[in-house]
């Protein structure tokens, strides 16, 4: 199949509610790309915001952005034309990953970066969660789905009371209808890291309407009650970054992050497992040769020094060498069958151990270390999540 004479189908990524995603080559560049096409039931007010979010991904540029390269139609359906990014989305790695601290500061960093770069040029996502994060098989983390993303100087269009993006992520002002800022994505970022270092989610509930109210009545959600070991002073800057008045929370997604990393930093250390890591299979250690017994060189037995003589029953046998004393063999000790102690994996969105563990390590099957590709499990081929 191939779509406006130019995009040949390769295979479906991924369907949702509004869009199909699928991988497809564009025969005219040569590369690959991901195609978002809408659902043909989809309303024309969908339609609009779909196209509005060609125009407000393709206004970014920013390494950790999704590229948006075109929006066309095909058969009366629009379609958008994205970069296509082969790994895997945050909510899989946190499935099948265990997180340290450093490798979840090492992810958010770039994030963070991203966020600020979209804020600044007036630009609000309002759907940050695992699902919109994806994690190349090189480690490099993007920030995907704008569909949802909305000019902060403009009148959403989806302005019918009905809130899109995913409740558990969403800022209090948000879940009202209210005016929605950057300080809507610091909120998400936060309820994101939550995630990363706790393995739980911040917000949980049955049902949304269960979450909504939650969020209504309850305060910021305690890092320590889902990570006992977790530094207080993160679980403050948690807090804070989750607080209801936006004015409360950190100015920018980078400063969340820098205050973050500095709290962690203090909790550093055996106590800063959040996960127990999963242990790695022992290896049998490899026999040691055995060492030869040491025989003692033989001693010149020493001429006593010259004296009066003794009485004859008071003169002892001559003194033998000491090579002459018999000795018992050494017995070589065979090596233990035990295996190694079970390490803490960890690198990689930078090591995966535990999520969080202590200091991350070389990399793994299950992560990466700080600043190293993201642990690749069984990677998924990921074109943009729906």
């Amino acid at each position: 199949m191939v779509i406006a004479g130019r995009y040949r189908v390769i295979e479906r990524l991924g369907s949702g509610g509004t869009a199909t995603v699928v991988l497809a080559e564009d025969e005219r560049l040569g590369r690959r790309v991901a195609l978002k096409r809408l659902h043909p039931e989809v309303g024309a007010g969908m339609a609009e915001r779909f196209e509005r979010e060609a125009r407000l991904g393709a206004s970014l540029s920013h390494p950790n952005v999704v590229s948006v390269y075109d929006v066309l139609a095909d058969e009366d359906q629009v379609v958008l034309v994205m970069e296509y990014v082969e790994g895997r989305t945050l909510a899989e790695v946190l499935i099948e990953d265990k997180l340290t601290p450093e490798s979840v500061i090492g992810l958010l960093r770039p994030l963070a970066s991203a966020l600020d770069h979209a804020h600044r040029e007036g630009l609000v996502h309002r759907d940050i969660k695992p699902a919109n994060l994806l994690v190349r098989t090189d480690g490099t983390v993007k920030i995907a789905d704008l569909g949802i993303a909305t000019g902060a100087d403009l009148t959403s269009v989806t302005a019918t009371g009905i809130a899109l993006g995913t409740v558990a992520y969403m800022a209090p002002e948000q879940l009202e209808g209210g005016r929605v800022t950057g300080a809507a994505d610091v909120y998400a970022l936060a309820a994101v890291a939550f995630e990363m270092l706790s393995g739980r989610k911040a917000r949980t509930g049955s049902t949304p309407m269960e979450i909504v109210h939650r969020v209504a009545t309850e305060g910021p959600p305690d890092l320590t009650e889902a990570w006992p070991a977790a530094p207080p002073a993160a679980a403050g800057v948690l807090r804070g970054a989750m607080s209801a008045q936006p004015a409360e929370r950190p100015s920018s997604a980078g400063e969340l992050v820098a205050q973050l990393e500095e709290a962690l930093e203090l909790g550093s250390g055996a106590e800063a497992a959040a996960v127990t890591p999963e242990p790695m299979e022992p290896s049998a250690p490899e026999p040691m040769e055995p060492s030869a017994p040491v025989t003692p060189e033989p001693m010149e037995p020493s001429a006593p020094e010259p004296s009066a003589p003794l009485p004859a029953r008071e003169q002892t046998a001559p003194m033998l060498p000491v090579a002459s004393v018999p000795t018992r063999g050494t017995e070589a000790i065979a090596p233990t069958e035990a295996g190694a102690a079970p390490t803490a994996t960890g690198a990689g969105l930078p090591g995966t151990g535990a999520a969080p563990s202590g200091a991350g390590a070389a990399p793994s099957e299950t992560g990466w270390a700080p600043g190293s590709p993201v642990g690749q499990g069984h990677p998924a081929r990921v074109g943009a999540p729906l």
